[in-house]
C-alpha cells in the first residue's frame, strides 16, 4: 500500500472515529475518498455495509450506538432515533437501551 492508500485510511477512521464507527458515502466523498477507494475497501473489508451508502469501519461486532447511527444515517436527512431508543442514547434513561430489532427506521421532515 503506498501513501494514498494510508491517506485514504486516515480519512476513514477520522470520520469513524466521530461516529461510532460508522461512515456514509457522503462523508467518505467530502473528505476525498474516491468512488473507487471505497469499494475497494469494502472488498478488503475494511468497510462492511451496514445499510446502502452506510458503512461500519473495519469491525464486525458493532456497538448499539453504532448499530442505531447507521439505521439514522440510512432514514436520511432529518431522521431521528425516538422512542426508548432515542431516550436511551441521550442517557435519559438508566441502563442501556433496547437491543435494535430489524430495519425498521422512518424519515421525519421538520
Amino acid at each position: 500500500m503506498g501513501a494514498s492508500d494510508r491517506t485514504v485510511e486516515e480519512k476513514v477512521a477520522r470520520i469513524a472515529n466521530r461516529g461510532h464507527g460508522v461512515v456514509t458515502r457522503q462523508q467518505l466523498f467530502r473528505a476525498g475518498v474516491s468512488r473507487r477507494e471505497i469499494e475497494s475497501r469494502l472488498r478488503s473489508g475494511m468497510l462492511l455495509r451496514a445499510h446502502p451508502g452506510v458503512y461500519r469501519a473495519g469491525h464486525r461486532a458493532p456497538s448499539v450506538e453504532a448499530t442505531y447511527l447507521a439505521a439514522v444515517f440510512a432514514a436520511g436527512e432529518g431522521a431521528v432515533l425516538t422512542g426508548r431508543r432515542g431516550r436511551a442514547s441521550l442517557g435519559a434513561r438508566q441502563g442501556t437501551g433496547p437491543r435494535p430489532r430489524g430495519h425498521r427506521y422512518k424519515r421525519t421532515t421538520h
